[in-house]
């Protein structure tokens, strides 16, 4: 039923919301305004760009793994391919999960024909 759906996509929204709220209670506005004033941005990208360039290879030896514990053994670059199309399908489809139907289509295929 559709009221279902919006009844859930309603209660997490106020939860959220709620949470929010919450967090911003719980805090100093004036001394959260001031680190935010004196943080530098350069250090802020630095952190993010150095999270972002270990996500990924350690997204890529999880998927590996995972592969090789159903035994679909697959070199690093190949899982890389697949892991990068993920991100990329990620982006630009609307919800989280598009890029992991694709990884797992592709994996499904090979693993057919590994298995055929």
């Amino acid at each position: 039923m559709k009221w279902k759906k919006y009844i859930g996509g309603s209660l997490r929204f106020f939860i959220s919301i709620g949470i929010i709220v919450l967090i911003f209670t719980q805090i100093d506005l004036g001394k959260f305004g001031e680190v935010i004033r004196h943080t530098q941005i350069a250090w802020v990208i630095g952190a993010y760009a150095a999270i972002m360039i270990l996500m990924i290879p350690l997204g890529v030896l999880r998927l590996q793994l995972f592969l090789k514990s159903h035994g679909i053994h697959l070199g690093f670059s190949k899982v890389l391919v697949y892991q990068m199309v993920g991100y990329f399908y990620n982006t630009f489809l609307p919800g989280g999960t598009g890029g992991d139907f694709i990884k797992a289509y592709n994996e499904c295929s090979i693993a057919a024909e590994k298995y055929a």
